[in-house]
């Protein structure tokens, strides 16, 4: 049982909240903040004044992490922090626990890729029983949404650092620079914690539209957190031609 000053059962309050790199958000308690503990240093975390706390991300498509606040009243307050290009919302005020948040753009979008078969079979990439797979490939007018597959066969945990992606060419010559575009990911809709043993979880990645040249291919890269099973899964013009419309 958690105790704060005293407080044997203080209320617990869940909220899951969007960052990004570029915008703040901030947040209002209906009380003094006491204490505040953030669960990676890829979040910055500053208190504006008593009971208001700013936090924004350090690192684009930062693995999901938390941060726990407690105020004098006795109320822990644990929130669930996640990467999003374009936060759903900004200012986040606990003194009105009914408000109703504004859904976000793609929930419809991302709820139909979910539903959907897989589109590209066969494509996976495998490190030491960890697995990771296109399942799909999607567009609604100028934007892509990609079906990730993470599976995890192994009996330890798969603890996520970071997921890269880029369009890289295809061969690299001694002579030749390499030409890379990082991407950034308007949206990744599902869990970027730690995948436990024996699981799998699905992925939407919610990109802005592109296409490839032959010469080229999209990668993307998980690196696993203190440890060797890196994965790395690529999709070619020819794949990414056959995304289907929602």
């Amino acid at each position: 049982m958690l105790c704060f000053k005293g407080v044997t059962q203080p209320l617990s309050i869940k909220e899951r909240i969007s960052l990004s790199t570029t915008k703040t958000v901030s947040l209002i308690f209906p009380s003094h903040v006491q204490s505040m503990d953030r669960g990676s240093d890829l979040i910055i975390v500053q208190k504006a004044t008593e009971n208001i706390v700013k936090v924004k991300a350090v690192k684009d498509s930062f693995p999901e992490t938390n941060l726990t606040v407690i105020t004098v009243d006795g109320k822990l307050y644990s929130l669930i922090l996640y990467f999003n290009e374009h936060p759903t919302t900004l200012v986040w005020n606990f003194n009105e626990p009914h408000s109703t948040k504004t859904p976000h753009p793609f929930k419809n979008m991302i709820d139909r890729v979910q539903q959907s078969k897989s589109s590209l079979p066969g494509i996976k990439y495998r490190s030491g029983q960890v697995s990771l797979q296109w399942l799909g490939c999607f567009i609604q007018g100028q934007t892509l949404f990609f079906k990730i597959k993470l599976t995890n066969r192994s009996n330890i945990g798969f603890d996520l650092d970071h997921l890269q992606l880029y369009i890289r060419d295809h061969q690299i010559s001694k002579r030749t620079a390499s030409q890379e575009l990082a991407l950034r990911p308007l949206f990744i809709s599902g869990d970027t914690g730690t995948l436990k043993a024996r699981s799998s979880r699905i992925w939407v990645l919610v990109l802005d539209k592109f296409t490839l040249p032959d010469d080229k291919h999209f990668a993307m890269e998980v690196l696993e957190k203190n440890g060797g099973r890196h994965l790395y899964l690529k999709i070619h013009h020819r794949q990414l031609m056959l995304a289907k419309e929602l």
